[in-house]
């Protein structure tokens, strides 16, 4: 009989890779959606929009909403003469460009203008990624204990021990692959982004679809059940929740978007560290054997700041 399995999902930026930090020529995901939004909109798009949003991690499709809510009719314009230039010629980068075309959406010229958003984004961000500073250390590195964590967690899972990971991230596969792979560190078991997430016709609320709305964990709880090869059903899906654990640093986003999907083991980066979940499950490995996250967690986290028997607090 299969043993029942255990899924640790994470985010990707500011959880395992320090996306924020500037790679050695400057750039960062925020800088990359300026400079995109440039290219696309005009020169000084960018500076203006973040002059006046706060970036927490939103999804293109928000950015996109957001810029066309000036109700500038010029930004359309210039955004539909860039796509003209290149005769809807773009990198195969994203699901949408897969044949290495993006038609021009009349009807809803938003969503033309997130796949380009996109595209220019991850331009800026693969030809930067693995590129070293002067003190030989390339971009993006780690989050602190990351490499320690997964070292550990692949020398469970070649013991036996029954545990898959996640990586759901507002962020984008191709990025996120190259990262782990210049790295050389094992794809997840599980990947979803907003790749996933932007080209679903259904949920359409952005409130659901996107981060801190359920959809994406959910997504990837969907994923993991079928790798099982379960058929998820109200009764499956409450029972293996127990069995999931989440990180994230981001309290609004990623915290809340694990709240409102019932998951009780959940974690806020670097309040909590990767080192303690590793030494964590190395101490209790023989309690993974159906029991919820939280009842293995638990023993450790007696004493321990913010913890209310259930799980971390934000501290």
């Amino acid at each position: 009989m299969n043993k029942p399995r255990y899924l640790i999902a994470s985010d990707f930026d500011g959880t395992l890779f320090d996306t924020s930090k500037p790679s050695p020529s400057g750039m960062t995901v925020q800088r990359a959606y300026a400079q995109s939004l440039d290219d696309l909109f005009g020169k000084k798009t960018g500076e203006s929009f973040f002059s006046i949003n706060d970036f927490h991690g939103e999804a293109p499709s928000q950015i996109i909403q957001n810029v066309l809510r000036t109700r500038d009719k010029s930004l359309i314009d210039n955004a539909k003469k860039v796509h003209g230039e290149q005769n809807g010629n773009f990198p195969r980068l994203i699901p949408e460009s897969k044949d290495g075309m993006i038609l021009w959406n009349p009807e809803d010229p938003q969503v033309t203008l997130t796949s380009m958003l996109v595209i220019r984004k991850l331009g800026y961000l693969l030809q930067e990624t693995g590129t070293r500073d002067q003190d030989g250390n390339p971009w993006p590195l780690p989050c602190e204990g990351v490499l320690d964590f997964l070292r550990t967690l692949e020398s469970l899972k070649e013991k036996g021990a029954p545990i898959d990971l996640a990586i759901i991230s507002s962020g984008h596969e191709s990025f996120i692959r190259k990262a782990l792979k210049f790295w050389d560190i094992p794809q997840p078991d599980i990947l979803i982004t907003e790749d996933d997430v932007r080209t679903r016709k259904f949920p359409q609320e952005a409130e659901t679809k996107f981060k801190p709305g359920v959809f994406p964990i959910a997504l990837a709880h969907f994923v993991w059940l079928r790798n099982q090869g379960l058929t998820f059903s109200e009764e499956i899906g409450l029972n293996t929740r127990t069995r999931i654990m989440h990180i994230g640093d981001n309290y609004t986003k990623d915290i809340v978007m694990a709240e409102k999907a019932g998951i009780m083991s959940n974690f806020l980066f670097p309040a909590t560290s990767w080192m303690f979940i590793a030494e964590t499950l190395t101490n209790n490995k023989s309690l993974l054997d159906g029991r919820p996250f939280e009842e293995i967690l638990k023993p450790q986290l007696v004493g321990v700041e913010g913890f209310k028997g259930r799980r971390i607090e934000r501290i």
